[in-house]
């Protein structure tokens, strides 16, 4: 789902984005990778570190929208 729907819309305004959005999107995608890669371990892969990944992308996505209300 994030690939195909979240980071489009992400990347297509990237450039827009907070510095510590970025850095969070480069977090799930350089995850991601090493994930698509075999490099990663058990305790890399777990489904709740992923998980709390986009959590908190979507936290700061929600603080940032509500400082421009």
């Amino acid at each position: 789902m994030y690939m195909r729907h979240i980071r489009p819309v992400l990347f297509k305004n990237y450039h827009l984005l907070d510095e510590q959005i970025r850095r969070q999107v480069r977090i799930i995608d350089n995850h991601l990778q090493l994930k698509r890669w075999g490099m990663t371990t058990e305790e890399d892969v777990s489904e709740h570190l992923e998980y709390m990944y986009y959590v908190e992308l979507i936290d700061m996505l929600e603080h940032e929208y509500q400082s421009f209300k």
